[in-house]
């Protein structure tokens, strides 16, 4: 993750009432992550590069952690609450058209067979670090859909986990390369989390 900056506090508060007025949340928290991610031909240093394979983020456990880490970095007491929701931005911060856009999976078309746990190494300093996520099982039902040709001033929310859906309701994901752009420009974009709670 990204180390937190005066920036980044400032973009977390420009989005929070974004996610507020969409959701419909009664409270909405910044979740301790964020990443700057660029394309191959985008890589700076201490940029991660695009995740390259259909997942999701979050499955039960991982979600009920990061709800009570959220919580408790936030020194945060919330009322009871029945329902909570993680989601997910994604915005662009390199011009279009992009060369490793953002795919989306509409989630009625996933079934419980599709999804399928795994465990991945991150490139981060450790090598040795393991993760664990949720992937998919190659599906012709599925229909996903991306966006070529963002701008800085859009900005893609969907859920990540909802604790009231089950598991496979959530929205499948991938950066993929667009071959159908010509002169692309390299894909650089910032991926926020938010912790969202319901009545």
């Amino acid at each position: 993750p990204e180390p937190i900056t005066d920036a980044m506090r400032s973009y977390w508060i420009d989005t929070l009432s974004l996610v507020r007025q969409i959701s419909g949340a009664r409270d909405v928290y910044p979740v301790h992550v964020a990443a700057v991610r660029a394309s191959t031909r985008g890589l700076r240093r201490r940029r991660s590069a695009p995740a390259a394979w259909v997942h999701l983020d979050y499955d039960a456990a991982s979600a009920e952690a990061q709800l009570h880490d959220t919580l408790g970095r936030q020194q945060a007491d919330p009322a009871p609450y029945s329902r909570f929701v993680l989601y997910q931005g994604w915005r662009v911060l390199s011009g279009p058209p992009q060369d490793y856009p953002l795919a989306l999976c509409d989630a009625r078309t996933v079934g419980p067979d599709d999804i399928a746990p795994f465990h991945y190494h991150g490139d981060g300093e450790d090598p040795d670090i393991s993760y664990r996520a949720l992937g998919s099982r190659y599906n012709p039902a599925h229909a996903w859909h991306y966006y070529p040709d963002m701008t800085v001033d859009e900005m893609i929310i969907f859920k990540g986990y909802d604790s009231d859906l089950e598991q496979w309701r959530k929205t499948l994901h991938v950066a993929f390369e667009d071959e159908g752009q010509e002169n692309p420009l390299p894909r650089i974009s910032i991926e926020t989390q938010y912790l969202a709670l319901f009545d």
